[in-house]
């Protein structure tokens, strides 16, 4: 199978169901040929959908047994070992166990795909889970990019903060498998603009924001497709049909084949400067042009008029209308965001580097 010592240990908050986890982690696993993988995820399906679900009891009950399991994962692991720690071990408090594993003169690869380490969380919790989000996010993170043998980081917003800590740091940014995700040539629809979101139900205030502003009568009718969202009242929108989907794995890409574009809507903060795009790429994997708040990544992601417009100053009734003034434009659109990803964002122009940067560490974890 692998030669000794050719093993990684992989540390997610989550398995395969929690999108950074799988896209930043789960996917590449089949593409690391030379490579022994083990992955230990932290929460199962049931217990992050509870958290995202503010379940906070059902998390809290669950806690004590996810916390022996990650003790007994941690001291599981060889001496000298390659680990691989997305965002962190334990998604709270003190860097406790990578300070064991730096004991055991582990090498450990830190991968950050936000930016975990800012105080500001009012943007992303609510008055449920804000205790926990408080001791999830913030300058305890610091240790950990501090010490870390290298940090992979997400965007250049994350690289800035993790440099002033630790020299050795690479962008890797979040990335979509084209072999996985196949393209379709689509029709788009010209008596109406479908718009799509896709996201988990925390983040439905940015959606719900956009409906607000766009609701007024047009020519061309609008409707929403929102894939994951809280579902909420929307009889109050008179000018706007709007579709609920419930998020699943399976069927996340054949519903956004049912749009014309994507939105990816953020507040200008430090949180969502340290975003990494992921809506966008995945709306241009299917085809969908996107339109996207200029923020951060955004702004990089999406070149204007080719790939989708960016939303300046967050106006998005403006926004709309110029979608709308283009739709005939939409299909030849299609094709370049397609390709735009495959060029620049595909997991393929990646593997090397991060076989590269496996065999180095194993190297030096041999030593």
């Amino acid at each position: 199978m692998t030669k000794e010592g050719k093993k990684i240990y992989f540390l997610t908050p989550t398995d395969e169901i929690g999108a950074s986890s799988r896209y930043r982690v789960y996917q590449f696993i089949p593409y690391f040929k030379n490579i022994e993988c083990e992955i230990y995820p932290f929460m199962n399906k049931e217990t992050y959908q509870s958290f995202k679900s503010g379940k906070m009891k059902s998390v809290l009950f669950k806690m004590p047994l996810l916390l022996g399991r990650r003790w007994k994962q941690i001291f599981q692991i060889p001496k000298k070992s390659v680990v691989f720690v997305h965002r962190d071990i334990i998604p709270f408090g003190p860097m406790i166990l990578e300070k064991i594993l730096g004991l055991k003169k582990c090498q450990i690869i830190l991968d950050l795909d936000d930016a975990v380490y800012c105080n500001e969380i009012e943007e992303i919790s609510s008055k449920k889970n804000r205790f926990l989000y408080k001791l999830k996010y913030g300058t305890r993170f610091d240790h950990a990019i501090k010490n870390a043998s290298c940090v992979i980081c997400g965007n250049q917003y994350i690289e800035k903060h993790c440099q002033s800590l630790n020299t050795n740091t690479m962008i890797i940014p979040t990335l979509i498998d084209t072999d996985l995700i196949q393209f379709q040539s689509k029709n788009f629809h010209h008596k109406e603009l479908v718009i799509g979101w896709i996201g988990n139900p925390g983040n439905t205030n940015y959606i719900y924001n956009i409906l607000k502003q766009v609701d007024i009568p047009r020519k061309t009718p609008i409707k929403f497709i929102l894939i994951g969202a809280r579902k909420f009242d929307t009889s109050i929108f008179q000018h706007i049909n709007i579709e609920f989907y419930n998020w699943s794995l399976e069927s996340e890409y054949e519903i956004l084949r049912k749009c014309d574009i994507g939105v990816m809507p953020l507040n200008d903060s430090e949180w969502s400067r340290g975003k990494c795009g992921l809506k966008l790429l995945q709306y241009m994997a299917v085809g969908i042009p996107g339109l996207a708040s200029a923020v951060g990544v955004n702004q990089e992601i999406i070149q204007e008029g080719k790939n989708g417009w960016i939303v300046k100053d967050n106006d998005w009734n403006q926004a709309v209308d110029t979608v709308i003034q283009n739709q005939k434009h939409l299909k030849e659109m299609s094709s370049f965001c397609r390709e735009y990803v495959e060029k620049n964002y595909s997991i393929h122009r990646y593997i090397t580097t991060y076989d590269h940067l496996f065999q180095k560490y194993l190297k030096e974890a041999s030593k």
